[in-house]
């Protein structure tokens, strides 16, 4: 009698050994599973490959990746689990040092958006919190 292969390993058929789902992104959650499948946007597989877990603050995954990428281009965040893609800071704002939010300028500083820091006011201009310019 055949053995089905345990969670995180796969066998083809006709095989007579299981292999890990070790490529980019692959799991196998299911017993006997002839081929492993792949962590869809938003998550990445669990450290023993049996599962997929949703990609955590701060971070977002396309798909078919072992790891959820950090937010931490220019004006990136991520503020819910489980996204594809980080968002981009919006006019008046920047992300939190975490990555996990936005908070607005201070007073003194601006931004047109997708800015990691708010600009300053040129000298002898002011701004509000959460300003997009300064007058």
């Amino acid at each position: 009698s055949c053995d089905k292969c345990e969670k995180g390993k796969y066998g083809e058929f006709g095989a007579t050994s299981c292999a890990p789902c070790d490529g980019d992104g692959q799991y196998a959650d299911e017993l006997g599973l002839a081929a492993c499948k792949t962590a869809q946007s938003g998550y990445k597989p669990s450290s023993n490959r049996q599962s997929v877990e949703m990609c955590e603050l701060g971070t977002a995954s396309f798909g078919a990746q072992d790891n959820c990428t950090p937010c931490n281009g220019v004006g990136e965040y991520a503020d819910e689990l489980g996204l594809s893609a980080c968002k981009s800071s919006p006019a008046r704002k920047k992300p939190t040092s975490n990555r996990q939010g936005i908070e607005n300028c201070s007073p003194g500083r601006y931004s047109v958006g997708g800015k990691t820091e708010c600009d300053e006011c040129e000298v002898g201009k002011f701004s509000n919190e959460g300003a997009v310019g300064c007058s």
